[in-house]
């Protein structure tokens, strides 16, 4: 009576639709933010790959889920109305930005937006535009000296340019007139209390206390000048790589608060909070005026390279340094190593090599506690691979592979060709180079000797290695061997692919648009796995622990359980003489077990499809009959089959598992034990 309780209550919770997917990991926050905005519901940025909001002032941000998910250039606000500009165009949201549609200049890159006497203006490639329609209908009103900015102070119109200074309309764009042909290179203006501000690139910031008749310079005179920002009587100004900068006497003296180094795209000042959107480094904030900053959460790194390290997991990124987790991926902080460009890692005994774009190579003795260069200084590395003693790093063109047997003191090259290296990996004394131009090279030597393979004219991006089998990732496809590399075949995996990870018969494929693809036999057929992940571009991966940790381009780094990816594996094709479903082991358990099904010919079960074969459901029950995961839920051919079940997130207890097949039901008990 009790399991059958259970059951009952189960079905009712898979019409919900529980079931496990994708979550991001915390911790690995950057990126490139480009605007920041104040709405009715909080704050927004402008991010590569979408719109984050905040509703605590700045510190807390979270992904709108809208159906935009490319570059935000710029924001305005209106009420419920948003207005987003970006490479390909104008788009307008009436909902808080939680739908967005063109209404302007499709394929053409735009800039700021503002609206006067219910007048929209917008910067797009040829000048500025007003529409009085919301984008039904737009009238090309100046295209003079390549218009930066535009702002109203004092209801009249002005706007900077790069190459002819700053005009003005009083007339709501018809007409426009020069007010100062001297300063060039405007990126930014601002209208507070009263005076209008420029900031240039070449020559730090003017202002005009009389609606642009006459400018005056301000002391912070030579240095690139990127945003603006204000609260109260005080003006912040963000630069291209100096700081900010806080003036309280209207713009006559500045001092500098910090963030030197950083590019300020936006400033925004905030319930006693300044809000600093940078490009590349995320957003941060202060609520000291400089004293302290800290970085906030917009999880919106480029990830390009994951190792596994002992217990530890190190995910390296584009702009923003290496990161390390020590609970499997869930959670991310900073290392010591913060470098730029973190290309490639890897693990040479008790040792970890990090490979950089422009500062060559530098090595951890203490899995990453501390770093240091090694004499490996020049080029930007692609690749690295470690076997024993033996390391093996790739470079730019012109530098070739270099080997080194002493922990990076000396590198010595031993293959001289003029392409880069984008992939390397070691088993044993083997190891294989992927390159740009000139396909795959093979050392069998640990790397001393090389021999170009007849794998000959592709360009690899990416390797794996799983016993014989070697998987290579190109631009556009995917090639196998099963004989380390003698021959080759070419799947009908037809997709660029940036990372491989392969083991026993299971190989994943990041990839630049179509997600994650996954194979459970060895390359021969694929599934898409990338289900609610919200990006399409997969920069690295890897399994630890029962996970695949993906890396992502733009969207840092997200877990999912082995179990859900790998699904089911057929372990025989020959026929069952009936539905079968076997007792899990080990059992008792920790954290993975295994479970077995047999489907035989569907004879007068139901379920079936027109092809005679049914739709099968694995799913798992804890004690109270709730699902917690389905393991399978799919057509399958009559065969046997295994399906793996890890319960690293889940405590110790009883926990029932089910096999539905048509009318054929059965569920059996496993037992978890940490």
């Amino acid at each position: 009576m009790l399991l059958k309780r259970i059951l009952l209550i189960a079905s009712f919770l898979y019409a919900l639709g529980l079931n496990a997917q994708w979550v991001q990991s915390t911790g690995i926050s950057g990126g490139n933010i480009w605007c920041i905005e104040n709405t009715d519901i909080g704050l927004m940025c402008g991010t590569e790959y979408g719109i984050y909001k905040s509703t605590n002032s700045g510190t807390n941000w979270n992904k709108l889920n809208n159906n935009y998910n490319g570059r935000a250039g710029s924001l305005k606000a209106y009420g419920s109305v948003i207005y987003m500009s970006e490479f390909f165009g104008l788009y307008k949201s009436t909902d808080y930005g939680e739908n967005f549609n063109l209404i302007g200049f499709p394929n053409s890159s735009c800039g700021g937006t503002i609206k006067v006497n219910n007048i929209l203006f917008t910067i797009s490639e040829n000048g500025i535009n007003k529409t009085t329609n919301e984008g039904e209908d737009w009238i090309p009103v100046f295209n003079t000296s390549s218009p930066v900015s535009i702002v109203s102070h004092n209801n009249i119109l002005f706007t900077g340019t790069y190459y002819g200074g700053i005009y003005k309309s009083t007339n709501n764009g018809d007409n426009w007139v020069l007010t100062s042909s001297n300063i060039n290179g405007v990126q930014v203006l601002l209208s507070r209390n009263n005076i209008l501000f420029a900031g240039t690139k070449y020559n730090g910031i003017f202002y005009s206390a009389n609606n642009g008749q006459n400018w005056v310079q301000s002391s912070l005179d030579s240095t690139w000048i990127y945003s603006f920002g204000y609260s109260g009587n005080a003006i912040y100004a963000g630069t291209f790589s100096n700081g900010i900068y806080r003036s309280s006497d209207n713009g006559i003296n500045w001092n500098y608060i910090g963030m030197t180094g950083k590019a300020i795209y936006g400033l925004y000042y905030k319930d006693s909070t300044l809000i600093a959107a940078t490009l590349s480094y995320g957003i941060w904030n202060t609520t000291n005026n400089g004293v302290n900053w800290v970085l906030r959460g917009v999880d919106n790194m480029i990830i390009n390279t994951i190792l596994v390290s002992g217990t530890k997991l190190f995910a390296g990124t584009l702009i923003g340094g290496l990161y390390s987790s020590s609970d499997n991926g869930s959670s991310w902080t900073i290392t010591s190593m913060q470098k730029n460009y973190i290309l490639c890692m890897s693990k040479s005994e008790n040792n970890i090599f990090t490979g950089t774009g422009y500062d060559g190579v530098y090595l951890s003795s203490d899995n990453g506690q501390n770093w240091a260069q090694t004499t490996y200084t020049q080029n930007t590395v692609f690749s690295l691979a470690s076997s024993g003693i033996y390391t093996c790093l790739g470079t730019d063109n012109n530098g070739g592979i270099y080997l080194t047997t002493n922990n990076g003191q000396n590198w010595t090259r031993t293959l001289n060709v003029n392409t880069r290296f984008y992939a390397l990996v070691s088993a044993g004394n083997s190891f294989y180079a992927g390159t740009m131009d000139y396909g795959l090279f093979v050392s069998t030597n640990n790397g001393i000797n090389w021999v170009q393979n007849s794998l000959n004219t592709a360009q690899i991006s990416c390797l794996a290695l799983s016993g014989s089998y070697i998987y290579a990732g190109t631009g556009g496809s995917l090639y196998i061997s099963s004989n380390n590399g003698i021959n080759w075949t070419q799947t009908l995996l037809y997709t660029t692919i940036n990372t491989l990870c392969a083991y026993d018969s299971l190989v994943l494929a990041g990839t630049s648009g179509n997600g994650l693809l996954v194979s459970t036999n060895r390359g021969q057929t694929w599934k898409n796995k990338t289900d609610n992940l919200p990006v399409s571009v997969i920069g690295s991966v890897t399994v630890s622990n029962g996970y695949v940790i993906a890396g992502t381009i733009g969207r840092s780094v997200w877990k999912r359980p082995l179990s859900e990816i790998i699904g089911i594996q057929n372990i025989s094709t020959e026929i069952p003489s009936s539905f079968s479903l076997s007792q899990n082991y080990p059992n008792p358990f920790n954290p993975e077990t295994k479970i077995k099904i047999s489907i035989p010919l569907w004879r007068g079960v139901g379920g079936r499809n027109s092809d005679g074969v049914g739709i099968v459901r694995l799913t798992v029950y804890d004690a109270l009959g709730r699902e917690i995961e389905t393991l399978v839920n799919e057509a399958l051919q009559p065969g046997t089959y295994e399906v793996s079940f890890n319960g690293n997130r889940y405590n110790s207890g009883v926990y029932f598992y089910r096999l539905q097949a048509g009318e054929f039901t059965e569920t059996k008990r496993m037992l978890l034990i940490k």
